[in-house]
């Protein structure tokens, strides 16, 4: 197993999960002194000294971009949290083209029928376009056992669903495991430390023998923990495999072999798409490299880089880049991303369904299923 250096906890929220959005709340000063003396120590690349002086706290999250299009700051514990309460067991995403849901396995969203990807537009009849992740978040939770009424509409299709779902505490899984259309697809969402690749290792060992393709989704992967990751990888690979090397700064780059895999397992599909980023695309690629799995989809984000969390004095968290992920091939994905061996059109791979009909994969998928009831 690879050995991970110490890191900073990464901040999850459960229930629904939100992705907060810049500025979405205000928050106490930062103490810029300790974010100085950090990132001239060990950000990635080594900073501009002026711009990295220049850090104020009007802007902070706008000049750590300056520096590091992937930093970000966020405040202490308490100050600007996500509403109370329970929730619909989805992950919620604001960004410029709208507010989406992507259900989890077992929740109230999944079990009204719903395994994609989805787009909201009103919660309680109340339009949600132009509210933040929070702001959203406080519509759709509530106290358990209490109803929520959504407006969904699943993306490229003009039907509208009226829904009605009870908020639960949801226990989440790792490693989700659905039923498309008798095709068996494996969902990873986030690669958590010490827990991602023993869900997944479990899981692949409960799938029925044979010579079958697997699916793993990774559309909606956008990182998580590097060395889970390379775990992973390492777990479908013959042991003694090369499976990357990591280099922070001024460090000698640590290469890491398999230490213990199995690399006789079914044929592998991975899913991925503009979203799949981080240690999601390190985990894909190093099986895209050996071979080991082919990749269907659209360019993954390009980012083969790992960031680091570091709590600072205020409680505050501070978040950046500080090792290069490459390839035995010397090659990375950072600015390129990974390309498919299987390309799916943009306007295909939202639609899981239709995605797997692109796939030789065993059974056929064209009967599909019907669609929740409006």
């Amino acid at each position: 197993m690879i050995r991970r250096p110490a890191v900073g906890r990464r901040l999850l929220l459960f229930g629904l999960l939100v992705g907060l959005a810049a500025g979405a709340q205000p928050m106490p000063a930062a103490p810029l002194g300790e974010i100085r003396e950090i990132l001239g120590r060990e950000l990635l690349p080594e900073p501009d000294a002026a711009v990295l002086e220049a850090l104020a706290f009007d802007d902070l999250r706008g000049d750590l971009r300056q520096l590091d299009p992937y930093a970000d700051w966020f405040p202490a514990p308490g100050t600007g949290d996500m509403p109370a309460g329970a929730g619909i067991a989805a992950e919620l995403e604001v960004d410029p083209d709208g507010t989406w849901l992507l259900p989890r396995q077992g929740g109230p969203l999944a079990q009204a029928g719903f395994r994609d990807r989805v787009q909201l537009l009103a919660v309680g009849g109340r339009s949600v376009s132009g509210l933040d992740a929070v702001q959203v978040a406080g519509l759709v939770r509530g106290e358990p056992g209490s109803r929520v009424r959504l407006l969904l509409v699943r993306p490229g299709e003009p039907l509208r669903y009226d829904v009605t779902l009870l908020r639960e505490h949801a226990r989440l899984l790792d490693v989700e495991r659905w039923d498309v259309g008798g095709t068996t697809v494996l969902r990873i969402t986030d690669f958590a430390a010490g827990r991602t690749r023993t869900a997944l290792a479990a899981t692949l060992e409960r799938l029925p023998g044979g010579d079958d393709p697997v699916v793993i989704d990774l559309r909606y992967a956008g990182g998580g923990d590097l060395y889970e990751a390379i775990d992973m990888a390492g777990m479908l690979l013959e042991p003694g495999t090369e499976l990357c090397s990591v280099r922070g700064r001024g460090e000698t780059a640590a290469t890491y072999h398999a230490t213990r895999g199995s690399p006789n397992g079914p044929p592998l599909f991975l899913l991925v798409g503009p979203a799949t980023a981080s240690a999601a695309e390190v985990f894909a690629g190093i099986l895209q490299f050996h071979r080991r799995a082919r990749l269907a989809g659209q360019p993954t984000f390009g980012k083969c880089q790992a960031q680091t969390e570091r709590r600072l004095s205020d409680g505050s968290l501070l978040r950046f880049t500080n090792r290069e992920v490459h390839f035995p091939d010397h090659s990375t994905c950072t600015g390129a991303g990974l390309v498919p061996d299987l390309p799916v059109s943009q306007e295909v791979l939202p639609n899981l369904e239709r995605t797997l009909r692109r796939l030789p994969v065993a059974p056929d998928t064209r009967a599909g299923n019907a669609a929740p009831p409006a």
